[in-house]
């Protein structure tokens, strides 16, 4: 009895030291002056119209380009900051179908892969060391009617997330090293339950970090393709609300948010978003975006008023937008209405918008999920909605 009593002891004393580690160090990695959250990182802004063309940046890039590819005059990657760059672009041209395919032809002959295809354009993801180079070939191909380049700097927070990640890792470790050890069954199905609760962190850290290290190695790029000023660009001029007007699934809508964000879970790696840096902005793992800002609520407009003009003002821009209802789970009758817009293509995308009025202001939440993306994503961004509202 004493020796299982002594090895209690050491058990606990054991697994105290490592729980104050888990619950102390792995948190601290995150910095509280910095207001990190698990997978959480600041942005660097880049005003559409800033010129990524500035002829005072330091060196070019330095990793030879595929035979044919455009020189680069484009800012380098800084080689020591870790960034996440992407795009979104208009185009005038001749033929949708003649650009589309030479957009998508040159990412391939970049080492880079189509992410998706519509009638009105091309979503593509290109090495990051291609980006600059890849958007000067793309803004040839036509007239350049928008642009929206944007960077997130991630280079402080993907080594804290490696850190933590070692330190769980290390701490799992010893958690196992105790099991080979104890012989006692309750002691062994303490230390099993503090291996799971572990196993599970770093489950969540190691997907954080494979998105941040995927978006950091490939850029994607939106191209937005008409031929000519018409239908599509008409109908979205014609709209009267000005942030309703910004809505991009592939582009920054907004970029500002007062008030607390929406939690979407361990599947999502959460973002500072650019331009002002406090707009909210996740992504998985294969490639869905969640996007939260705040506007003023002009006019004032209940949840139905502003469901009602997205109907009818975004039908246009889609290829079918229907009503989106969320049922909160409190009790009441109260609902977040939004609607649900198809963006045509191959896998095509599921694009949520949830207009939510709140103290005086009006939240926009958006949710872009490609056709491949399971339903468990989607699930979790309704959870997350209704928990936050």
């Amino acid at each position: 009895m004493s020796l299982l009593r002594n090895g209690s002891v050491r058990f606990l004393i054991a697994a105290g030291v490592l729980t104050i580690i888990c619950l102390l160090i792995l948190p601290a990695c995150a910095g509280s002056e910095a207001d990190y959250e698990a997978g959480s990182f600041p942005a660097v802004a880049m005003s559409p119209k800033e010129s990524y063309r500035d002829a005072s940046m330091a060196d070019e890039l330095s990793a030879p380009a595929p035979e044919g590819a455009a020189v680069n005059t484009a800012p380098p990657l800084e080689k020591e900051r870790a960034r996440i760059y992407s795009a979104s672009l208009s185009l005038e041209v001749t033929r949708v179908e003649t650009v589309r395919n030479s957009l998508g032809e040159r990412a391939l002959e970049l080492g880079g892969r189509i992410e998706g295809i519509s009638s009105e354009g091309i979503v593509v993801l290109v090495p990051a060391e291609y980006f600059f180079p890849y958007l000067d070939e793309a803004e040839a191909l036509g007239v350049l009617i928008d642009r929206n380049v944007s960077a997130l700097d991630v280079s402080e927070a993907l080594a804290e997330t490696e850190t933590r990640l070692k330190i769980a890792r290390e701490a799992r470790q010893r958690l196992y090293d105790l099991l080979e050890e104890s012989r006692e069954g309750e002691e062994r199905l303490a230390i099993l339950r503090e291996i799971r609760r572990l196993s599970e962190k770093i489950e969540t850290m190691e997907l954080q970090l494979a998105t941040m290290k995927e978006r950091i190695a490939f850029s994607r790029v939106s191209c937005q393709l008409v031929t000519k000023m018409g239908s599509r660009y008409d109908s979205r001029g014609l709209i009267p609300f000005r942030w309703m007007r910004n809505l991009d699934p592939f582009g920054v809508s907004l970029g500002s948010l007062e008030g607390a964000a929406i939690d979407p879970g361990g599947s999502f790696a959460v973002f500072r978003d650019p331009p002002s840096g406090n707009a909210f902005y996740a992504e998985s793992a294969d490639g869905a975006v969640l996007r939260m800002a705040s506007t003023a609520n002009e006019p004032e407009g209940d949840a139905a008023f502003w469901q009602e003009a997205m109907l009818n003002y975004l039908a246009p821009l889609y290829s079918r937008v229907e009503v989106l209802e969320l049922p909160l789970n409190d009790g009441n009758e109260k609902t977040l209405k939004g609607v649900i817009c198809s963006v045509s293509g191959e896998p095509g995308y599921r694009y949520e918008v949830v207009a939510v009025p709140e103290k005086g202001g009006l939240m926009i939440v958006e949710g872009v999920f490609p056709g491949t993306s399971g339903s468990d994503l989607i699930d979790s961004f309704h959870e997350a909605l209704k928990e936050r509202f």
